[in-house]
C-alpha cells in the first residue's frame, strides 16, 4: 500500500472499513461504521467550563442541524465534570476543571459515537490536560541574602498539586516570556542559543532551581542592581522527567525588589492548655506569623526565666535554647512541664536576613488549667461533700476553685477552694440541676481556666 498524494517518509495511520447493506434493494448502501478517534485536550486550572468539539475529528453521519448528539456512553471523568453539549454544540462536550484550583494534571474519560443508522463506534479515549497556572508575583528580598523562594512563587498559583501520583509540578525559569522553552524535536540553533542566553541571564541575577525543584535566589549585594525581574512556567511533568511535558499556557512575571521591611516585634500573651504528658507537651510558637514578619526572619531570644526558675523548656530549630551559643533561629518551640499550670516569659528580637534588628519585646506564656466538670448523684434532703478536681488538669495543688455558681436546684458551700471540696445540700424534691466552676492558678491568679459544668442528679434514695 502507498499514498497516491503527498508522499512523505513520515509514517501515517489508516483503518479498514466494511460496507454495510441492511436494505433489500439492489442499491449498495455505502454507510461506513462510525469511528471515534482519541482526543487530547487542554484547559488551565481554575478556568471556567470550556466546550470541546470532539466529534470534529470523528467519522460519523449525523444530523448536524438536529438536537440529538452523536456522542454516547460518555464516562464520568476522573476529576472535574464532563457533559454532552446541547443546541448548536451537540458535536462536543463541556468540561469543567476541578473546583479545587490547586489540582492539575491528566484527566481521562471515554465516549463513543452513534450514527443516524444507529451504528455505534468502539470507545475512544479523552485525555484532558488540566494545566497549572502561575500568577504574577512581587516581593522584597534584602541585598546579599540567600533564600528559597518557591513558596512565595507558588502561594497564589493554581495547579500546584498533581492529580496523578506518578507525575509532579515543576518550576521552569526563563528570562524571556516569549522564548520557546519546551520544543524537543528539531529545535533551531537560534532557539537553542536563546535558551542558553536566558540561562546565563538568570544565573547573573542569582536565580537557579536545585535538585529538589526549589527555586533559589541569591540576591545581589548592591541594592542598585534591582529590581530583579524574571518569569517562570509551571509544568506538569513525569516524576522521572521522561516523556511529554505540559507547561502552563503562559509564564508569570516576578519582580523582586532589593530591599527589606524593618522587622517588627510585639508584646504578646500566648495561652497553652495544660497537658498531662509525658508525650505531646511541645507547642510550636509561630512568631513570624504572630508578628507579621516574613517566614525567613529569625527570632533571637535575649532573656528568659524558662529553665532558670521557670518551668518547661525552650528550643530553637529543634535544639535546646542556650544563651551563649544557641539563641537565634527560625522555629521556636516551648515544651511545658506537664500536669502543671503556671506562667513563664522570654524577651526577643526579630532579625531580618539582611541584618536589621527589631526592638526588644516580651512573650508571656500562660499554661492554662483545664476544667472538665462531672456528674454527681445526691439523695434528696441530704448534704454531702464533693471534690471537683477529679477530672481536671492539673490535678495537683497548683490550682484552686473560683467562680463557683449556685446550683439551679440546690444550695452549695465551697468548703475548701484549695482542695476542690464543695458541700451541696439537695432540695426536698427529685430533680436534675447544674452548677459551674473554674480553676485559678494559685501562684498566678491572673490565669483562670474555662468554665466547666457539674450535673447534679437529685434522687429519692
Amino acid at each position: 500500500m502507498k499514498w497516491a498524494e503527498n508522499q512523505t517518509a513520515t509514517p501515517r495511520s489508516y483503518r479498514l472499513a466494511t460496507l454495510i447493506d441492511p436494505s433489500t434493494d439492489v442499491l449498495w448502501n455505502t454507510v461506513l461504521k462510525p469511528y471515534a478517534y482519541d482526543d487530547d485536550l487542554s484547559i488551565s486550572a481554575g478556568d471556567p467550563a470550556q466546550f470541546f468539539a470532539i466529534v470534529a475529528n470523528d467519522e460519523v453521519e449525523y444530523n448536524t442541524a438536529g438536537t440529538v448528539s452523536p456522542i454516547v456512553d460518555l464516562a464520568t471523568p476522573t476529576h472535574g465534570t464532563l457533559a454532552v453539549g446541547t443546541g448548536s454544540r451537540i458535536n462536543g462536550v463541556i468540561y469543567t476543571p476541578p473546583t479545587d484550583t490547586k489540582l492539575a494534571g491528566p484527566v481521562t474519560s471515554k465516549y463513543a459515537v452513534r450514527s443516524t443508522s444507529m451504528e455505534k463506534s468502539t470507545p475512544a479515549n479523552i485525555t484532558i490536560h488540566v494545566l497549572p497556572r502561575p500568577f504574577e508575583d512581587s516581593f522584597k528580598k534584602g541585598p546579599g541574602t540567600s533564600s528559597k523562594i518557591t513558596a512565595e512563587l507558588l502561594g497564589n498559583d493554581f495547579g500546584t498539586e498533581n492529580i496523578d501520583s506518578t507525575r509532579r509540578i515543576n518550576v521552569v525559569l526563563t528570562n524571556d516570556p516569549d522564548l520557546d522553552m519546551f520544543s524537543m524535536d528539531k529545535v533551531p540553533d537560534t532557539v537553542l542559543a536563546a535558551r542558553e542566553r536566558s540561562k546565563l541571564a538568570l544565573e547573573s541575577k542569582g536565580l537557579s532551581v536545585d535538585a529538589n525543584g526549589d527555586v533559589q535566589f541569591d540576591a545581589p549585594v548592591d541594592a542598585g542592581a534591582g529590581p530583579v525581574v524574571f518569569y517562570y512556567y509551571l509544568v506538569d511533568d513525569d516524576a522521572n522527567l521522561v516523556g511529554q511535558r505540559f507547561p502552563s499556557a503562559r509564564p508569570a512575571r516576578v519582580t523582586i525588589e532589593l530591599a527589606e521591611d524593618k522587622p517588627v516585634a510585639v508584646d504578646e500573651l500566648i495561652e497553652i492548655p495544660v497537658k498531662h504528658g509525658p508525650s505531646d507537651l511541645s507547642t510550636k510558637l509561630d512568631l513570624q506569623d504572630l508578628t507579621g514578619n516574613p517566614e525567613d526572619y529569625a527570632i533571637r531570644i535575649t532573656d528568659t526565666n524558662i529553665g532558670a526558675g521557670g518551668q518547661g523548656r525552650l528550643s530553637i530549630d529543634g535544639s535546646n535554647y542556650n544563651a551563649a551559643d544557641h539563641n537565634e533561629g527560625l522555629d521556636v518551640t516551648y515544651t511545658q512541664q506537664g500536669n502543671s499550670a503556671y506562667a513563664v516569659w522570654f524577651t526577643y528580637e526579630v532579625v531580618s536576613p539582611g541584618g536589621q534588628v527589631s526592638e526588644e519585646r516580651k512573650i508571656t506564656i500562660h499554661v492554662v488549667p483545664k476544667a472538665v466538670g462531672e456528674s454527681i448523684s445526691l439523695k434528696r434532703n441530704t448534704t454531702a461533700d464533693f471534690v471537683l478536681f477529679g477530672n481536671d488538669l492539673p490535678s495537683d495543688a497548683s490550682v484552686q476553685l473560683v467562680n463557683v455558681s449556685n446550683p439551679s436546684c440546690a444550695t452549695r458551700t465551697v468548703a475548701d477552694a484549695a482542695s476542690g471540696k464543695v458541700t451541696i445540700t439537695a432540695p426536698n424534691g427529685t430533680n436534675t440541676c447544674t452548677m459551674t466552676y473554674a480553676l485559678q492558678v494559685r501562684d498566678f491568679p491572673e490565669i483562670v481556666s474555662n468554665k466547666a459544668t457539674v450535673t447534679i442528679q437529685v434522687t429519692r434514695r
